[in-house]
């Protein structure tokens, strides 16, 4: 059996799919479309043939990699495997894996359809495409946690208050290390220092120094974070500290780090999008962590996308060699 994914550049967003399991209408939404700048018009294929099943197993090669058993006990030996079993992902032995750390054989999973619950990848990267905010869910075993994300060089003070709103208020951007280091923004504290539990890698804070007041309102946050995203930006366009968390993407993305920070980029560069996205954990009504089934009661409530990144992973297993990305 085949099937195919399409993300088309002749019109704003269009996306065909061989079947879809996620219909919603939506007739208030909260995050109204934005259009594209003119050299922002990408034509993304992704075509996978058969059925496939995936084992994930991420072997570190890098001091910088923390890895976690499915009891989330840390493995400090970076040489020791990273097995990532997200939802129905089940980790592979790693004495066998290939040298890539892959392994996909026949089953009955199919590139296009979800994890029950869930909306599909392609849904969620056409959203993102349009500016709108999308709900990405971790592993139970990790953090599980819901994050709001979007692409960075579209926000807007109306995507910015509702984060604000609905999540924790520590509203991160997540960047690759040319980028942070372009802007001279370093890490708080050094990988060995860095006892978060995830080793989440937070570099300085900040705000932008033109076009905001405290730093703290919508607006500013907005502002700040189209300051990151911009190409343009220079150091001494921020002030440090601020209100803005920026985030060290790990190369590789999700196949690498299962986590909401390199899933944020991850899907803003499927959408076409630059390098850089938004992320913030959701809570709930009295403060505590959103979890599932909540966080899907959220989602349907506020006409959002939700999905899993243990999808996102299934995505970059079964067709990285079938991704065709281009400005045209």
């Amino acid at each position: 059996m085949s099937s195919s994914i399409n993300l088309s550049s002749s019109s704003p967003s269009t996306i065909s799919l061989s079947r879809s399991r996620l219909s919603q209408t939506c007739t208030t939404p909260i995050i109204h479309r934005v259009a594209l700048p003119s050299n922002h018009q990408p034509s993304l294929s992704i075509k996978t043939t058969g059925k496939v099943k995936v084992k994930a197993s991420v072997i570190s090669r890098e001091d910088d990699l923390l890895s976690y058993t499915n009891g989330n006990a840390p493995i400090q030996d970076p040489s020791q495997a990273d097995s990532v079993s997200l939802g129905t992902l089940a980790p592979s032995d790693s004495a066998n894996a290939p040298p890539n750390g892959f392994v996909a054989d026949d089953d009955d999973y199919e590139l296009d359809l979800p994890t029950p619950g869930f909306s599909s990848i392609p849904e969620a990267i056409q959203d993102i495409r349009q500016g709108k905010l999308v709900v990405v869910v971790d592993d139970e075993d990790r953090e599980n946690e819901g994050d709001l994300v979007m692409a960075a060089q579209l926000a807007t003070p109306e995507a910015m208050a509702f984060i604000v709103k609905h999540g924790t208020g520590i509203v991160c951007v997540s960047m690759k290390e040319d980028d942070l280091e372009r802007l001279n923004l370093p890490l708080m504290v050094n990988h060995k220092e860095n006892e978060e539990k995830l080793c989440t890698a937070f570099t300085v804070t900040v705000d932008a120094k033109h076009g905001t007041t405290t730093g703290v309102s919508a607006r500013d946050r907005a502002t700040t974070i189209l300051s990151l995203a911009s190409r343009d930006s220079k150091p001494e366009d921020f002030n440090r500290p601020g209100h803005i968390f920026p985030l060290k993407y790990r190369e590789g993305g999700v196949l690498k780090r299962a986590g909401h920070t390199e899933a944020s980029v991850d899907l803003t560069v499927l959408a076409g999008l630059d390098p850089v996205g938004v992320l913030c954990e959701i809570v709930d009504d009295d403060g505590s962590m959103a979890r599932l089934p909540k966080l899907r009661h959220f989602a349907a409530e506020n006409c959002l996308k939700i999905v899993s990144i243990a999808d996102l992973i299934r995505l970059g297993l079964c067709a990285p060699l079938h991704i065709f990305y281009k400005d045209v």
